[in-house]
């Protein structure tokens, strides 16, 4: 019997359902998960929620594939491509080159699991962006979550917590997990700052002042709290790159000469002071109580003499006594943590220099070393996330991130040059993916839901710069 006229309706109605309603939903999915991703994973006792929303984002991903089939390319793939050869390549290392099978395998079903679901999911986030570009709010408001609540809790602190508590981590699991979370929300204020203000060919002033405000006020406020931290690291870095945005800025208004540049250069210097102002507490406070700015390129000179004092081997228990660290000429004793960082450094590079095929696993690669080498150190990690990530990955797992974050910006930069309208995302990508390699040099960040956050980090940017919207089929929406 041939299809009715009713029939024909019911499968028409059924494929705009299939191609609209499902994929938004899908969408929406997708979005939720990774906006409740980004707000805990740096929080304790999440793993739960953690796996909850990776499984469900991961699968809303999948589904969103297989209903949209969107053209990919090869620039577009690349990105998620290197990444995941990083879990192919230490499947391979278990088969070939094992060290310790029971940990390679536990370091497999675990972290590495959850990677494979971040990369699929971060594929579709990057889809969606890529698509609808302003969704991209919706992330960022995501990653400004916790550095507002950060601040309102250090802000009701009493006065005298407020400037001298040690150690003060606020919402954040530990110290350093609050310096590297806190970057990323940072670096998106300078690419919606640069968008704003250097892009020309914006046509909606009232807009470009807010969307810079905002940007501003998001910039103060991840300061503020990594003064409230007290992170060192994440603050040089977030002063290395305060300082080429005012390059770029005050170069970009000498070559551009219009009506609006007095404004924009008076601007430009009233938030060139008020950064100044909020670093200069912390030099301040440095100066009065730790002086390690101060200090910082003598104490490491001492420390690279790694043979001559050798107490950096973890092995001592009593660690937080300052006789155990060396003194410089003037008897003074250098300070702790940039003598125990170098040291480790230093010798992290002899241990991947001896091993650069790496362990074969992820977790604490540099304390399976030095229990080796100093037995009974308790020292874990070099304090360096690449140099803790390559003795575990080895080179060729280092090499294959590397690679993915550069055509990932390379990707931004192509979209940067093309002109487009809409810049925020290439030049947020640029910014952060700088400022993430920088940190992952003095960052002990190489673990677990850090390096989750990051690959899904670099998939999500790689996939929304490498793809542009007329690859994605459009739905249909209505019923001929």
């Amino acid at each position: 019997m041939k299809p009715t006229a009713t029939d024909h309706f019911i499968s028409d109605w059924t494929t705009v359902y299939r191609d609209s309603y499902l994929r938004y939903s899908c969408e929406w999915l997708i979005l939720l998960c990774a906006s409740v991703l980004l707000v805990i994973w740096p929080l304790t006792d999440t793993i739960a929620l953690r796996n909850i929303s990776l499984g469900l984002g991961a699968a809303s991903s999948l589904a969103w594939f297989l209903v949209v089939r969107p053209k990919l390319n090869l620039s577009t793939l690349l990105p998620v491509a290197f990444l995941l050869g990083v879990p192919v390549w230490l499947w391979l290392h278990l088969q070939f080159l094992p060290v310790d099978r029971l940990l390679q395998i536990q370091d497999l079903s675990g972290t590495w699991l959850r990677v494979l679901l971040v990369l699929l999911m971060a594929s579709g986030l990057g889809c969606v962006i890529a698509l609808k570009p302003s969704y991209l709010k919706i992330i960022g408001l995501a990653l400004l979550v916790l550095p507002i609540i950060n601040l309102i809790l250090y802000i009701g602190l009493p006065a005298e917590n407020r400037y001298w508590m040690f150690e003060y981590k606020g919402v954040f699991k530990s110290k350093i997990a609050g310096a590297y979370f806190l970057l990323w929300p940072l670096m998106l204020s300078f690419g919606v700052l640069q968008a704003n203000l250097l892009v020309a060919g914006h046509t909606e002033k009232r807009r470009t002042w807010l969307a810079a405000s905002l940007a501003v006020l998001t910039m103060l406020i991840c300061i503020i709290d990594m003064i409230a931290i007290k992170s060192l690291n994440a603050l040089l870095i977030a002063a290395l790159m305060t300082v080429i945005f005012f390059m770029i800025y005050f170069w970009h208004q000498l070559r551009s000469a219009t009506k609006h540049s007095l404004l924009k250069r008076v601007g430009a210097i009233a938030l060139l002071i008020a950064v100044a102002s909020v670093f200069s507490i912390f030099w301040q406070y440095d100066q009065q109580h730790e002086k390690k700015l101060s200090y910082l390129a003598k104490d490491v000179q001492i420390a690279t003499h790694i043979d001559r004092y050798e107490t950096w081997h973890g092995n001592v228990i009593d660690r937080g006594n300052p006789e155990y660290y060396p003194m410089d000429e003037d008897g003074r004793r250098i300070n702790g943590s940039a003598y125990e960082r170098t040291s480790w450094f230093l010798k992290g590079l002899q241990f991947l220099k001896e091993n650069p095929w790496g362990t074969g696993y992820s977790h604490l690669a540099f304390g399976s070393y030095m229990a080796k080498a100093y037995p009974g150190s308790v020292v874990l990690q070099s304090h360096s996330g690449w140099l803790d990530f390559a003795l575990g990955v080895g080179l060729p797992g280092l090499l294959l991130v590397w690679l993915a974050m550069g055509f990932a910006l390379k990707s931004a930069w192509r979209n940067i040059n093309n002109n487009a309208n809409y810049k925020v995302l290439p030049l947020a990508t640029m910014w952060m993916l700088v400022a993430a390699y920088l940190f992952w040099w003095i960052g002990e960040i190489s673990e677990r839901e850090f390096l989750e956050h990051f690959f899904f980090m670099v998939a999500f940017l790689g996939v929304a710069n490498g793809l542009s919207s007329s690859q994605i089929p459009q739905p249909n929406k209505s019923v001929s």
